[in-house]
Parts: C-alpha cells; structure tokens; sequence
C-alpha cells in the first residue's frame, strides 16, 4: 500500500516526539507490531536504537497507513491531557484535519461491533442508549477524554437509574443492584466479579476524571474504558432487566 503521509509531515512528527522516553515509544511500535496481521518484525526494536528519526522513521514505514496513524495518534497524546504539551497538541490537530479518515476507518473496523451489539441491548432504555451513542459520536471524533470518560460513566449510571427505576446516586445505585436478583445462569462468584470491577471503575472516575488526573491516559487506555463501559451495560440489560 502507498505511503500517504508525506516526509516533510514524518519528520515534524519526530520532532513533536522530543521528550518522550524511549521505552514509552518503543512499547506502542511492538504493541501496534503484535497486533497488526500478519505480525510485523520492527527494523529497530529495542528503544536504544530509536533516538535517531531515521531509525523512527523506519520502524514507522514497516506499517500500514491505519496502523501509522494509530502509533502517530498514541504518541501526540503523551502528556496532552491534563498537562498540555503545545508542540504535539499542535501536530495532532494537524495529523487529525489532514489524515483523520485513517483512524475512521481502523476504529470502526475495531469497535463496529461492540457498537452495534450495546446499543441494541440498550433499545428498552432510551436515556442510557441516547448517552451511549453520545459516547460513540465523542469517541469517533477524538473529543475531551475528560468529557467522553465522565459520559462512559453516565451512561452506566443512567442504565442502573431505569433498570431500578430509581433516581439515587450512583452508590445507592449499586447498592440496590446488589439486592436485586440477576436472571438465571449467573454464579455468585461471577456477581461478586462484576460488582469489583463496577466499584473500581468509579474509582477511576472518581480519581482519574473527576479530579482531572489524567495526564497518563492514553488512546489505548480510553479505549479499554469504553470496551469495560460496553461490556458493562451488555451486562446489566441482559440479566437485570
């Protein structure tokens, strides 16, 4: 497949990169490498061979324009969030007018599914399914992280309010879910499974998006957020409705 970016664009992404750890780096090439199909053996795979852009450059040429854009995404939102970093806020602003229909295409190929499959678990539930595919329209334009995470959660929070018909917070929420028999087939120790991971993630929310500490969050990580939030709301309009 043709290269789209252009060199001059490569190199000001170098250059956006100055600062970042080498490790840090490294770690998104071989993750982005292991995942790509079939998997892709990165000319300079150890981060000491990384400080020179023509190394970067080449590991970079190795993939395919979708995985370029993801790996050039990851990288300008280090530090970007919570603690702005001009340079590579500037060259993602860039890298998403000139060549966001890359990540259109990587991302829905990804996510189309659990999109599809959660919102129509959500039809009997309006105000969680209206927020849900709030959540979709922020993810697939790249939005806040702070706005999308803290919708991720409303999302949850608005389903547990119509499934309980209640309007209390979010722990007497999940208070009152606890009481609340699931439908047949789920085990104790799969209930007491899912209440650990609800109450960890509010503690994310509470800690990570409330208080605004969300210099380290990277796409990878939203992403794995919004996959749990999917997961979650699957969950509970399947065996609490």
């Amino acid at each position: 497949m043709q290269n789209v970016f252009s060199s001059t664009f490569l190199s000001q992404a170098f250059k956006s990169f100055e600062g970042i750890p080498n490790s840090r780096i490294t770690d998104v090439f071989r993750r982005v490498a292991r995942n790509s199909e079939p998997c892709i053996e990165l000319p300079y795979p150890e981060e000491q061979t990384l400080f020179k852009d023509r190394n970067f450059l080449e590991n970079l040429s190795a993939f395919s324009n979708e995985d370029k854009f993801q790996i050039l995404d990851e990288l300008s939102q280090i530090g970007n969030v919570g603690n702005i970093n001009p340079q590579r806020e500037n060259f993602r602003k860039i890298l998403l007018s000139e060549y966001g229909f890359l990540q259109a295409e990587s991302r829905s190929k990804a996510f189309s599914d659990v999109f599809i499959e959660t919102t129509h678990f959500l039809e009997k539930y309006p105000k969680a399914k209206k927020k849900y595919l709030s959540c979709i329209d922020q993810f697939e334009r790249n939005s806040d992280a702070i706005h999308l995470l803290d919708d991720l959660r409303k999302s949850v929070e608005f389903l547990m309010k119509e499934i309980l018909k209640s309007r209390k917070s979010w722990n007497g929420l999940v208070e009152d879910l606890g009481k609340k028999n699931a439908t047949s087939g789920i085990s104790v120790r799969f209930r007491n499974m899912f209440f650990t991971l609800l109450k960890h993630f509010e503690e994310f929310q509470n800690e990570e998006v409330k208080h605004n500490e969300l210099a380290n969050t990277d796409a990878e990580s939203i992403e794995f957020m919004f996959e749990i939030t999917s997961a979650f709301l699957r969950f509970l309009s399947k065996h609490y409705s």
